[in-house]
């Protein structure tokens, strides 16, 4: 197979498993629709979450507010929004008030999930204090730190060396983080340990 054939077989696999998560990041930053799904306080809850307003989402709370609600956008709970916003004090609030973190959103991915795509560290780390397991498989087959291997910025490195670092095995994601990455830094990263790892094995 040629390096020609290689790129675009490389470039289907990647489109066809970052389209649904573009649309879920798109859905994130959308404001609210009222369309009857939501209460009003439920929609006082999301907005004051998306401020990391904690008084105001403890006052929705207290007024009836679901902890568990659904968008009508993306169909995101106030946990998830909060996770794909990057908004760890409000990631910290739900998790303390009872969020239910197996909730997906329309697309079927769950809090890790969005965590690793968005390149938060931080906030995965408090899933993962939270009882969040770390290899939560979504049905494409992949768990989140690959998720971590599509990203462009340097917070999805720092995510995904958090990911290893926290006990998720180098070569159960290697070979389809290497097919998949544009990422030339995770790139390099990834076949720096994977040397590394070659060597320890000797």
């Amino acid at each position: 197979m040629n390096a020609s054939n290689i790129n675009t077989k490389k470039a289907r696999l990647w489109l066809h498993a970052i389209l649904p998560l573009i649309y879920l990041l798109i859905a994130a930053h959308l404001p609210l629709v009222v369309n009857g799904e939501l209460s009003a306080v439920d929609e006082d809850l999301f907005a004051a979450l998306r401020e990391e307003d904690i008084a105001a989402a403890s006052a929705a709370l207290a007024a009836g507010a679901n902890i568990n609600a659904i968008s009508p956008s993306g169909q995101q709970t106030p946990l998830m929004q909060s996770v794909l916003h990057g908004r760890p004090n409000s990631v910290s609030w739900c998790l303390t008030n009872g969020a239910d973190t197996t909730i997906a959103e329309k697309d079927g991915y769950t809090p890790m999930h969005g965590a690793a795509f968005q390149g938060h560290p931080h906030i995965a780390e408090l899933l993962m204090k939270h009882g969040v397991p770390l290899r939560d498989l979504h049905n494409d087959g992949h768990e989140p730190a690959i998720r971590a291997c599509w990203g462009s910025e340097p917070r999805h490195l720092a995510t995904l060396h958090w990911f290893l670092e926290h006990g998720v095995p180098l070569v159960d994601i290697y070979d389809k983080c290497i097919e998949m990455t544009k990422n030339e830094n995770i790139e390099a990263y990834l076949r720096g340990m994977m040397s590394s790892y070659n060597q320890d094995e000797l």
